[in-house]
């Protein structure tokens, strides 16, 4: 018999897709051709990854609403990961001012937004 996997960390990463931090639309294939490069690195480092998409709100800076499409990447490990520097990939990646990321660990939760200027 094989012994189940315990994992007791779980990462997510909640970024927008509707458009850029330069407010441009993206191409529905070229949201597709990120979403599959970000589960390849987040996979990469965390030995897998899962993605939901979803609709969601925020607030700019400027107090403009912003609604839009999104995903939340999901992954899991059995020891910590440094998921902030990985926020800051995502976030150049997608072109985003910011990811926000949520970490549950044995000592609770955490949630944090990551802006990709954070770290070279």
């Amino acid at each position: 018999m094989v012994n189940p996997q315990l994992y007791a960390y779980r990462t997510e990463w909640h970024i927008g897709i509707g458009e850029d931090s330069e407010g441009m639309p993206y191409l529905e294939d070229e949201a597709q051709a990120m979403i599959r490069s970000a589960l390849e690195h987040v996979s990469r480092e965390y030995g897998g990854a899962s993605v939901t998409r979803q609709q969601g709100a925020w607030v700019d800076p400027s107090g403009r609403l912003i609604v839009e499409s999104g995903i939340t990447i999901v992954a899991y490990s059995e020891h910590p990961k440094d998921a902030e520097q990985t926020a800051v990939r995502l976030c150049r990646l997608f072109r985003q001012t910011a990811v926000l990321v949520a970490k549950f660990e044995p000592q609770g939760f955490m949630a944090k937004c990551i802006y990709g200027s954070t770290l070279p």
